[in-house]
């Protein structure tokens, strides 16, 4: 066999393996099964908004928040949802009306805590009394972005629980959080817990 031969051989072999990987890989339900797979929390209250991009047959979202994708959109806290454990993440369904599931990309390792755990930390039985925080932390909550003075309480809710990998206790004095996949930024507090710097 001559080596042009044997060469084009061995590309069909790779092309044959590789298209057979692909037919073993997980294949994601339909997004409209999100309301039939196991509620991990029903009727609850977001703790803190959810920003999201909007596709074509649902709505995306990741555990790192990010903020500063386009088109950027957000579901604010104290929305009425139901959870459901899902793929690769989970699916928040609105309760008070119709809207398109969304679907947040989850990683346990990097969040340090199951599922289960998390729905806890970003979900309430009754809604947050937002008008107990400062005014500043009410602005950067409805603009869902840190400001200079605002609470670490504040910026949780706004921005949503920081990574563990990067902040691996909200007692730290600096949360580090993503403005998409690849950027990301630090919020520095001070002795009396406020924002006092937004670092890239």
């Amino acid at each position: 066999m001559k080596k042009g031969q044997r060469w084009l051989k061995s590309l069909a072999a790779a092309g044959l393996l590789i298209a057979g990987m692909g037919g073993c890989r997980a294949v994601r339900p339909p997004v409209q099964e999100v309301g039939h797979q196991p509620v991990l929390a029903e009727n609850v209250y977001l703790a803190n908004n959810i920003h999201y991009q909007r596709r074509i047959d649902y709505l995306e979202a990741s555990y790192a928040n990010w903020t500063d994708v386009e088109p950027h959109h957000m579901l604010p806290v104290n929305t009425r949802v139901t959870v459901h454990d899902w793929w690769a993440g989970l699916g928040i369904l609105v309760v008070e009306e119709e809207r398109l599931p969304l679907i947040l990309e989850y990683d346990h390792r990097r969040m340090r805590m199951s599922k289960r755990e998390y729905v806890e930390e970003i979900t309430r039985v009754e809604k947050i009394d937002l008008e107990a925080l400062s005014e500043i932390d009410r602005q950067g909550i409805e603009e869902g972005q840190a400001r200079i003075g605002m609470s670490k309480e504040g910026v949780r809710i706004a921005l949503g629980y920081p990574a563990r990998h990067e902040t691996p206790t909200l007692q730290a004095d600096t949360w580090t959080y993503w403005r998409d996949r690849w950027r990301r930024y630090n919020v520095i507090f001070d002795e009396d817990g406020l924002v006092k710097e937004i670092q890239d």
